[in-house]
């Protein structure tokens, strides 16, 4: 039973899967260390003059990754076999391209929560209304320059570490 096809088949895209958590964890962490300092300043620029869920967070980047990917190919890479991977620099671009995008989503998301950790607790949507109130749309968007600069280079070292460990194991 364990020599079957199916068996085996099944056994390696659960490998498979392991792998990409773990390697995906580890490429994480490594970026968190990168990003860390970046990520004191934004905050402290924010709550100065101002709760992104993690499991979406990644989700989003992991997502905008590959549709980053798609566009490269499409655009910059025809010539590479939509089978093989792009090379090494061009993932890099993706994964910064993907925390760049991710960024001009989660801004909002992150000041808020920024402004709710240093202030008086009144909620997600009282404190979003607040700084709605007092800058509107740019108040919302206030700290995203900084932020895009925390986030591509930061997940541009995170798809780097993620593809390389997937690629040598």
């Amino acid at each position: 039973m364990l020599d079957s096809p199916s068996a085996s088949a099944g056994d390696g895209h659960a490998v498979t899967a392991v792998k990409d958590i773990a390697y995906g964890s580890f490429a994480g962490m490594v970026g968190k260390f990168i990003e860390y300092p970046f990520d004191t300043v934004k905050t402290a620029s924010q709550a100065y003059t101002a709760a992104s869920p993690h499991a979406a967070e990644n989700a989003g980047l992991f997502f905008s990754y590959t549709i980053s990917q798609n566009l490269l190919r499409e655009f910059a890479y025809p010539a590479v076999n939509p089978d093989d991977k792009l090379p090494l620099p061009a993932l890099v671009a993706c994964g910064a391209i993907s925390g760049a995008s991710c960024s001009l989503i989660l801004t909002p998301i992150e000041l808020i929560k920024c402004k709710m950790q240093v202030q008086a607790p009144v909620g997600f949507l009282g404190t979003g209304a607040a700084i709605w109130r007092e800058g509107g749309l740019r108040g919302l968007y206030r700290g995203c320059g900084i932020t895009v600069l925390r986030a591509a280079p930061a997940s541009a070292v995170i798809f780097l570490v993620y593809e390389t460990l997937k690629a040598h194991f």
